[in-house]
């Protein structure tokens, strides 16, 4: 079988992963060097021949991925100044059609090599051992009831030959990348602590719109059930192939999303989650919340969303601002914020007891 270390994070297996079948593939693999003034620097130096690509390498949980996440990591690699005989280089787990990477590369000077064009190359490589470990770890990281075989929906028209994909640049100016995030997270630590709930509130939706716009939809605030009695922050309805988001839908029976925003100076206590508790419905397919807030959870409230999933399966995660802030910087730099929500879930899930 082929070696690499069985790295808890996939994302780490992955990097590895790719790193040892380029060498099978005869390039001469290096770690990238040189930083751009941001202290951005990409993942690998590639070189075979006359060829020299600077690497970028993205682990995604998801088979299918939105295009805004894939289009700020090529944005994050375009940025970043080579030589005009040198190309860019970014390599993603996930699956994405043939007219986007064309696109892509066109727009932003990056080739691009997807889930399809790894296994084809190792597959016209002869090498079996090296596609079974690839299956093996990404089922590994399938979410909620996704049992699809891991090379389901590959292309297997993509060119198996690596070499192909180097030839005339259409680009090798650098990308001025316009960032929104620096931004959000700074008027996120601007707000009062306790006090200017309803500026958290806004912001707070706003920031969810930013990393989840393509998979949320309506978006509607302080909405109020037909009794009156109960009164939501934010709900959202999925719509989204992203796997996080079609966990919800198919395992908890959330086609709808519920947000609840909580600025507090102190964690939040088992009574918050209670009050989130009675807003769900799964039979209305309304069976998931998210709460955001600025201090955390007790642990009696985060037993309560656990007593919650236990006993009536309504699912109820905890974020602190300190999540907001990485999925923002996740989102930034190319990587899936849903992921991000994957991980907690399952630790959530899995530290559940009887």
């Amino acid at each position: 079988m082929a070696k690499y270390p069985q790295d808890t994070r996939v994302e780490v297996a992955f990097e590895t992963f790719v790193l040892n079948s380029l060498k099978v593939l005869s390039f001469d693999v290096q770690q990238e060097t040189h930083a751009f003034s941001t202290g951005y620097r990409p993942d690998l130096v590639i070189k075979r021949g006359e060829i020299i690509a600077h690497c970028e390498i993205k682990y995604y949980r998801s088979r299918r991925v939105n295009t805004d996440v894939i289009l700020s990591a090529a944005a994050t690699l375009a940025a970043f100044p080579i030589f005009e005989e040198e190309y860019r280089l970014l390599i993603v787990s996930c699956i994405l059609t043939s007219q986007l990477k064309s696109e892509i590369q066109k727009a932003y000077g990056v080739i691009i090599w997807d889930r399809s064009n790894l296994a084809n190359f190792l597959a016209a490589a002869g090498k079996d051992d090296y596609l079974e470990d690839f299956g093996s770890f990404l089922m590994q990281a399938q979410q909620g009831i996704d049992i699809e075989y891991p090379y389901d929906g590959v292309d297997e028209n993509t060119d198996p030959n690596p070499l192909s994909y180097f030839g005339s640049q259409e680009t090798n100016v650098p990308v001025q990348k316009i960032s929104r995030a620096n931004d959000l997270i700074e008027k996120l630590n601007d707000i009062a602590l306790g006090t200017d709930w309803k500026q958290f509130e806004d912001h707070c939706a706003l920031i969810l719109k930013y990393l989840f716009e393509i998979d949320l939809s309506g978006w509607v605030k302080q909405q109020r059930t037909d009794d009156g009695l109960s009164r939501f922050d934010l709900i959202c309805k999925i719509n989204s192939q992203d796997d996080f988001w079609r966990t919800l839908v198919q395992a908890f029976r959330s086609r709808y999303v519920l947000f609840e925003f909580k600025n507090y100076s102190s964690p939040i206590d088992q009574g918050q989650i209670y009050t989130t508790e009675r807003y769900l419905y799964p039979t209305a397919l309304r069976g998931s919340a998210i709460i955001i807030t600025r201090r955390g959870g007790h642990e009696n409230a985060i037993a309560a969303a656990k007593g919650a999933l236990r006993e009536s399966g309504k699912l109820i995660l905890l974020l602190d601002e300190n999540d907001l802030i990485e999925m923002i910087k996740r989102k930034e730099r190319g990587d899936s914020p849903s992921d991000y929500l994957s991980d907690i879930l399952d630790n959530h899930l899995i530290s559940i007891a009887r």
